[in-house]
């Protein structure tokens, strides 16, 4: 957790700064500017939350394991807040403690949120071609992040990986993220988080981490058209494999699921183009070729 402590720090001190040069700035202000830079500041967060927070870009912004500590801004935003809130009351004495005390709780939850609990326990379930298997129904995308390094000879483990990621009740993209820099740090590769379409998933010639599913904001049912059996809200982690006679080889860590084959258009169903692999800055493919790809899978090269 040392890269999660650092990350601690660097935001705090950050957080801080913003507090104290707020604060300053903005000391002879007017009230009616100060609830201007307050309203400004909550557009921002919330524009922030909107269109930045998910985004890939961030892994290109900010490539460090503790991504999902350094990309919140939250905490930055509370003690904004909190310095506005001083010389906006500052004439009500002591009072105006408690309003920055309860900014301050919000910044620090929402930097210590991520990390709060425990990772599930996990089994060992792998089969003969190095698919990991989740063992419980929180770890599907720590079982994803398993089988992935194994292709690329790293060893670890459902349960490490779900340790690493910071998975709880789910695994967040970027806690994902977190775990493979972990792993791949004394290793040739790199992560490479990126949306791709589905013709670049078909040509990238290594195994491809999706996140799968469709998010039901605010109820308004954005699953329409979802393959039979998926709900609304219901969001996944699979690896592809690649793409065998027009379908696109899926290894769903499901253990009840394992191998399926998806048409485009059921592809196009239940992915965003939202995906994670392994590079080197130049390498050859990491399939050879189609038939040592599926040398793991002597039932399906028949395809």
């Amino acid at each position: 957790m040392q890269d999660v402590i650092a990350g601690y720090i660097i935001v705090g001190l950050i957080s801080l700064g913003g507090f104290i040069a707020t604060r300053a700035w903005t000391r002879n202000w007017s009230v009616a500017a100060l609830n201007q830079l307050a309203i400004a500041t909550i557009i921002l967060v919330g524009l922030y939350t909107a269109f930045v927070w998910e985004s890939l870009f961030l892994t290109e912004l900010l490539p460090f394991s503790n991504l999902i500590i350094l990309s919140n801004v939250y905490p930055l935003a509370a003690l904004v807040l909190a310095a506005v809130a001083s010389n906006r009351l500052r004439d009500q004495g002591w009072r105006r403690v408690v309003p920055m005390a309860g900014l301050l709780g919000v910044g620090v939850w929402s930097l210590v949120y991520p990390v709060m609990g425990d990772a599930p326990k996990c089994d060992v379930l792998w089969d003969s071609r190095g698919i990991c298997y989740q063992t419980t129904n929180q770890t599907c995308t720590a079982a994803c992040a398993a089988t992935l390094l194994s292709h690329y000879g790293i060893p670890t483990t459902e349960e490490e990986m779900a340790e690493l990621c910071l998975t709880r009740e789910g695994t967040s993209w970027k806690g994902f993220y977190r775990g493979l820099k972990l792993k791949t740090a004394d290793s040739p590769y790199k992560v490479k988080m990126d949306y791709l379409t589905a013709e670049e998933l078909a040509a990238a010639g290594r195994p491809v981490v999706l996140r799968v599913g469709k998010r039901d904001w605010l109820g308004t049912g954005n699953a329409a058209g979802l393959p039979s059996g998926w709900q609304a809200g219901e969001i996944h982690s699979v690896v592809c494999l690649g793409r065998v006679k027009g379908y696109y080889m899926i290894a769903d860590p499901n253990p009840e699921i394992g191998i399926e084959f998806w048409s485009e258009k059921e592809l196009h169903q239940l992915w965003d183009g939202h995906s994670a692999m392994l590079v080197q800055d130049y390498e050859g493919p990491a399939f050879k070729n189609k038939s040592s790809a599926l040398s793991k899978f002597p039932t399906l090269a028949a395809r």
